[in-house]
């Protein structure tokens, strides 16, 4: 639970709606990728069940069921929007899939990632946000995850603050055009800001900024928190308990949505 996830801040940026245990999966692999690694478009990577139950807090049988729903149903059948800026210094898009070939065995699981995929994971040596596995998975939702990421970069390189304009996130977030600001506050922003100053190391608050009569700006403050060593061991034990508890119901929702309730698995 220690493993820290590096994650591309491209790919941060992107326009892509993933459902949550599809993100932790992806942030499970990136995980495992050591900073000195070479990966080139054609790498293959393999990660076993266990591991993969371990750090989740699941049995085996769960985490090749999850494993085998993320792949099979939901990775491959989703693209993701790149925005980028091109050679001749214009905004620019990019659409990629995420896996381009994958097998399942009973024991392990071996993938081979889209190109483009691989090419920003490849930036991961000086672009990218370091964030513990343990905070990942107690966030409550990709859009808590995904704030927290852009906080903790901006935190990284040594700023007190990060500052979105309201349209960006609309679009990162994928986030409807019906909702107001009110909602984007309530469904977003204070879920948010509860869950970092709860449960890392950061205190922060957020400030909407207007130009004129509307919201323009999503202004968010950041300061480091002091926490004691007893503290942490008070905190950690307290957040185990409730990680088991999310993850076991999160894990059976999961198996029931993509039916595979009561599925074996066997050697082929």
């Amino acid at each position: 639970m220690n493993n820290k996830i590096t994650v591309s801040n491209k790919i941060l940026d992107a326009s892509y709606s993933l459902s949550w245990q599809e993100k932790k999966f992806i942030m499970y692999f990136v995980s495992l990728i050591h900073p000195k690694q070479i990966v080139e478009k054609d790498t293959k990577f393999t990660f076993s069940y266990e591991d993969y139950a371990k750090t989740l807090q699941i049995t085996i049988s769960e985490a090749r069921k999850l494993v085998k729903a993320t792949l099979n149903h939901q990775l491959v059948e989703k693209g993701i929007y790149i925005h980028y800026i091109d050679e001749e210094g214009k905004e620019a898009e990019r659409y990629t899939s995420w896996v381009a070939e994958y097998d399942i065995h009973y024991d392990y699981c071996t993938i081979i990632w889209a190109p483009t995929i691989i090419e920003y994971i490849s930036l991961l040596k000086r672009d990218f946000t370091s964030i513990t596995m343990g905070v990942f998975l107690r966030c409550k939702s990709t859009s808590t995850a995904r704030i927290y990421m852009n906080i903790k970069h901006a935190e990284d390189l040594g700023q007190e603050q990060w500052k979105i304009e309201v349209g960006k996130f609309r679009d990162n977030f994928v986030i409807p055009d019906s909702y107001s600001i009110s909602d984007i506050t309530r469904r977003f922003l204070v879920p948010a800001k509860n869950f970092i100053n709860t449960h890392t190391s950061l205190t922060v608050d957020f400030s909407l900024i207007k130009d004129g009569r509307k919201v323009r700006w999503i202004d968010w403050k950041i300061k480091s928190k002091k926490i004691t060593k007893a503290g942490k061991v008070k905190e950690a034990r307290k957040e185990k308990r409730k990680e088991q508890i999310e993850h076991t119901k999160e894990t059976k929702t999961m198996i029931k949505e993509n039916g595979l309730d009561g599925v074996t698995f066997t050697s082929s």
